[in-house]
This record gives structure tokens, C-alpha cells and sequence, in this order.
């Protein structure tokens, strides 16, 4: 499952939305809403919302009852995984609280963003693609590309801190990531730094 591009959407007169019909296909019945960054709100499949819960269920079983900081983060992300009703025509209630959120009013910007969809009011969605550099944006897929390349050669899962070995690893790795152009990603990325 997988999701790309964009579609405008207009909330009706009773605060409904329909997910386009080329993402519901992917998305499937069951799927979720929660808050993302930066005013979004994220649709989860199903699927991904049960690893999300799984996720959540884990971190709580190594909190104490005392940790109030962390339970309080714990509360917060759980309690915004929202299941909503959709009705035969595949519509359903956006609540306030998700609106207010991500800043909604009428127009709504739905954008595939690869294993998820992000809800988006288009006021914000289009001062934050004003502000987007794509020049950074490219680099910094190009770093995470490398980081996962490094983290697999490493033994570990991306986001978590290799071990030194799995340092060491990170060097090779770089220098064995080949390109079709027979350049490897660390040779691009250092002729693309002093271009």
C-alpha cells in the first residue's frame, strides 16, 4: 500500500469528508485519524494503525505510573487515534478537534505521503509549501537513504543508535551503495556538495 500526489477537498455543510476514491482503495475500511506534525493529521490503514496502537502499548508497558511527563505524552497520542464511522457513501464526520488541529475551515488539502495520508487545511498547507526547499528536501531523503542503507548493514532498526560496530559499518556501507551510474551515493553526495 502505498499513497502519492494530492487531491482538494471542500467539508460539506455538516462537517463531512470523503477520502478520493483513488486513496480508499489503498486505505481499505478501518482506517484511522491522529495528529501529525506541523498543524497535519495523519489517516492511518488499518494495518498501520494497529502497529501504531502495538507501538503505543509497548512503550506503556515500560512506563511507571509515576513517570507523569511520560505518561502524559502516552495519554496524548493515544487518546488522538480516532476510528471514525463512514456511511454508504463513504463519507464521514470530521470532529472539531481534528479541524482545529490541522486548521481546517472548509477546503482541505489530502496529500499521500507514502505509508499514510496527511489531512491538511489549505491555508496552512499552501504557506507551508510556500516556505518548502526542495533543494533541502532532496538532500535530506538522500541522508536518510544512506542512514537506512547503514542501520540494515548495521543489524538495527533505522532511528535507533547503532552500537560501534554498526558505526563502523555506516562508513562501508556508504562506499557500497552503487548507483546505475556506477558512482556510489557518497560520491554524489560530495560532487553534489562543491557543485
Amino acid at each position: 500500500m502505498s499513497f502519492f500526489g494530492n487531491y482538494r477537498l471542500v467539508l460539506d455543510d455538516k462537517g463531512r469528508m470523503r477520502i478520493p476514491a483513488k486513496y480508499r482503495e489503498e486505505l481499505g475500511a478501518g482506517f484511522a485519524l491522529t495528529f501529525g506534525p506541523k498543524e497535519s493529521v495523519y489517516i492511518l490503514s488499518a494495518a498501520k494503525a494497529k502497529e501504531h496502537q502495538d507501538d503505543l502499548i509497548a512503550i506503556a508497558e515500560c512506563l511507571d505510573l509515576t513517570q507523569a511527563d511520560e505518561q502524559d505524552a502516552l495519554r496524548a497520542v493515544a487518546e488522538s487515534l480516532y476510528f471514525p464511522e463512514v456511511d454508504e457513501q463513504g463519507r464521514f464526520v470530521l470532529r472539531e478537534e481534528y479541524k482545529n488541529f490541522a486548521k481546517i475551515k472548509k477546503e482541505i488539502v489530502v496529500s499521500g505521503a507514502v505509508d499514510k495520508l496527511t489531512l491538511s487545511g489549505a491555508e496552512s498547507y499552501d504557506a507551508q509549501f510556500a516556505k518548502r526547499d526542495y533543494d533541502s528536501v532532496m538532500k535530506k531523503l538522500r541522508e536518510l537513504k544512506l542512514k537506512i542503507a547503514a542501520d540494515k548493514a548495521g543489524g538495527h532498526k533505522t532511528g535507533t543508535p547503532p552500537n560501534e560496530a554498526g558505526a563502523e559499518n555506516t562508513a562501508s556501507t556508504e562506499k557500497s551503495i552503487t548507483k546505475t551510474d556506477g558512482a556510489t551515493d557518497k560520491e554524489n553526495a560530495v560532487n553534489n556538495a562543491g557543485e
